[in-house]
This record gives C-alpha cells, sequence and structure tokens, in this order.
C-alpha cells in the first residue's frame, strides 16, 4: 500500500480506503461474471438457489459489519465535534479516525469478495 511519508495519517488512511475500493469494484465485477456463468450453466437446480441465497445473506451480514463501524464513528465524531472547533489536534483526530473507519468499513466487502472470487474461479 504507498504512503506518502510527509502527509497527515488520515491522506493515507484515504488513499488505503481508496485502493481497498478499487479492488473491491474489480473483483466483484469478476464474481458476477462467475456468477452469471455458474448460473446460466447450471440452470434452475438447488445449487444456484443455495448461491442465491448465500449471496444475499454474505451482502446483509456486510452491511450489517460496516454499519456497526461507521455507527461508531458517528458517535465518537458526536464527542468530538464541540472541540474541533477550537482544537484543531482534535480535528485531526477525528479526521484520521473518520479515515480509519472508513477503510475498516469496506474490510467485510473485500473479505467476501475476495474469498467468492477464489471459489468461483475453481
Amino acid at each position: 500500500m504507498p504512503t506518502f511519508g510527509l502527509a497527515p495519517a488520515w491522506f493515507n488512511s484515504m488513499i488505503q480506503a481508496s485502493t481497498k475500493a478499487m479492488t473491491i469494484a474489480f473483483a466483484a465485477q469478476q464474481v458476477i461474471g462467475l456468477r452469471l456463468t455458474m448460473l446460466a450453466a447450471n440452470g434452475n437446480t438447488s445449487t444456484n438457489r443455495r448461491e442465491v441465497e448465500r449471496m444475499v445473506t454474505e451482502k446483509m451480514d456486510a452491511v450489517n459489519e460496516s454499519g456497526r463501524v461507521l455507527f461508531e464513528l458517528a458517535g465518537s465524531m458526536a464527542q468530538a465535534v464541540p472541540t474541533m472547533f477550537f482544537d484543531p489536534k482534535a480535528a485531526e483526530r477525528m479526521l484520521n479516525r473518520a479515515a480509519k473507519a472508513g477503510d475498516r468499513a469496506l474490510t467485510p466487502f473485500e473479505r467476501r469478495v475476495t474469498a467468492n472470487k477464489k471459489r468461483l474461479s475453481r
């Protein structure tokens, strides 16, 4: 992961989150192609029904995990907002937390799309 030495920590965290988002986007396209091919080849089978159920369940679980991260961030931001206007260090700490939370919120999606790509590529 590239980092920029003199850049503030939040900038490097944003670069990391952006890189993760791009990785997810490319891998998701591959997973969609692999799934469509599998579903078309198998026809109306119980294997296809299980795959569709798995797909929906995984997405719901990933959204729940990401939501928890963002909910925690909202709570810490609510506590920090009053001091951010008077303390530049507090504002920078909040930016760092927000950038790291953005990266952590993408992790459940990255984990699932990577595992699906590997599983469906066999």
